[in-house]
C-alpha cells in the first residue's frame, strides 16, 4: 500500500509489490493526481470545502481517471 499526500489530498494505491516497481507506482499516482487537477482544477483540490460532495464528484469521474 502506497500513500501520496499532496496538500489536502491523499491518494491510496493497493498493488502487489512483485508486479510493480516503486517507480511505476509513483508514476501511476502522479498521473492520477494530474488527471484530478485537469478535471477539477488545482485550486478546488487544495481547498475542498465539502468532502462528501467531492467524493461523489470523483466517483462519477473515476472512469476517466
Amino acid at each position: 500500500m502506497i500513500y501520496l499526500c499532496i496538500d489536502s489530498i491523499t491518494l491510496i494505491l493497493v498493488a502487489d509489490k512483485s508486479l510493480y516497481t516503486k517507480r511505476q507506482v509513483e508514476e501511476l499516482l502522479d498521473t492520477a493526481y494530474d488527471g484530478m487537477v485537469m478535471l477539477f482544477g488545482l485550486d478546488d483540490l487544495i481547498s475542498i470545502k465539502n468532502v462528501e460532495r467531492f467524493k461523489r464528484d470523483i466517483r462519477v469521474n473515476m472512469h476517466i481517471l
